[in-house]
């Protein structure tokens, strides 16, 4: 199901402004906190602008935005919704989203204008040129960013000029901001991404509704 067919784009108040979905069918720990306190996000579930979405140590959770862009979120992630806009007339917009820890995948939408869309961690901000992408944000803010399809523009903390990388190669950046370019590294294209080197592995999914839920249980 499409984040598009949900109603988007119209929130409760400036602060909760509806920007996608959940679109994981499987349960696997996600949350979501905003103006609302932290609270489970299930399958088709909305999520806001300025919402932070955390997942467990063996969590995970995929999003779908306005225009159909995916954010997949390993376990021990963290990430800010700041914003996402997308007319869909004019298939143009732009938004950002704040990855502060964890392991992400993210495969664009149909935005046109795609350098509009930015992904920043405590150490780098990427322009997206129409790419797939699996990033890594260790706990210093080190940043590891892979492109396995399309290209990025990778500028590390305050430096005059962003590294461009193309499919196969990868863009490092140390938490003391150095960076630098190597290949990319080697991985499934469409598993949940976790940190290299991580031993966790996603627990059985609770259903598609999540673990059942307090008065929910058969009545003796």
């Amino acid at each position: 199901m499409s984040a598009a067919g949900f109603v988007l784009g119209v929130g409760v108040s400036a602060q909760a402004i509806e920007i996608g979905a959940v679109v994981q069918r499987d349960y696997l720990g996600a949350t979501a906190e905003g103006e609302e306190p932290q609270h489970p996000i299930y399958f088709a579930n909305t999520v806001h602008a300025q919402e932070l979405v955390k997942t467990g140590a063996k969590g995970a959770t995929e999003l779908e935005f306005l225009d159909a862009t995916r954010l997949v979120v390993g376990p021990n992630g963290t990430v800010k919704l700041d914003e996402f806009v997308y007319d869909p007339a004019s298939a143009t917009g732009g938004g950002q989203l704040s990855l502060e820890l964890g392991a992400f995948r993210y495969q664009s939408g149909e935005l046109k204008n795609k350098e509009n869309m930015k992904l920043v961690t405590p150490t780098a901000t990427m322009t997206i040129r129409g790419t797939h992408l699996v990033i890594f944000v260790d706990g210093d803010g080190a940043t590891e960013v892979n492109v396995l399809e399309g290209a990025v523009e990778v500028m590390a903390c305050n430096a005059p000029s962003a590294i461009s990388a193309t499919a196969g190669q990868r863009v490092n950046v140390t938490a003391g901001c150095a960076a630098s370019v190597a290949e990319v590294r080697p991985m499934p294209r469409d598993h949940v991404p976790t940190m290299p080197g991580s031993t966790d592995t996603p627990p059985e999914p609770d259903g598609p509704n999540g673990p059942e839920k307090p008065g929910e249980s058969e009545q003796g």
